[in-house]
């Protein structure tokens, strides 16, 4: 891990239907970009309990990534997948705050367009 290669395996791994297996690849296509993430991101601090996961978002992350740093359009693209549809709301906040982490511009107006969906109140 922690190769290019390795970019391919989490991206596919964020797919699966396991919302664990989502956040710790989350975590991983941040930590590449940031090392060190996985020691500070949500699934340093993920517990299982039965069928759930608890997760801490009331923590501050302040974290994001150099200007220069240009993360992979494919992992933009896994990511704003994991907003649109992650196993859990935790895997959702997860891949939102990863994309933050990652400056990912192109990744906004899908964001706003699936945010304005769900906010939307019947008529």
């Amino acid at each position: 891990m922690g190769t290019p290669g390795s970019l391919a395996l989490l991206i596919q791994a964020t797919a699966d239907n396991d919302p664990e297996v989502q956040i710790r690849a989350t975590d991983g296509l941040v930590n590449f970009y940031l090392p060190g993430y996985v020691q500070r991101g949500l699934s340093a601090s993920l517990k299982r309990v039965g069928t759930s996961i608890k997760g801490k978002f009331t923590d501050t992350n302040d974290q994001v990534i150099d200007a220069f740093v240009i993360p992979r359009p494919d992992v933009i693209q896994a990511l704003s997948a994991l907003v649109r549809g992650g196993a859990s709301m935790e895997t959702r906040a997860n891949a939102a705050r990863a994309l933050g982490i990652l400056r990912a511009k192109t990744a906004v107006p899908d964001l706003v367009a699936h945010c304005a969906r769900k906010t939307k109140t019947p008529t």
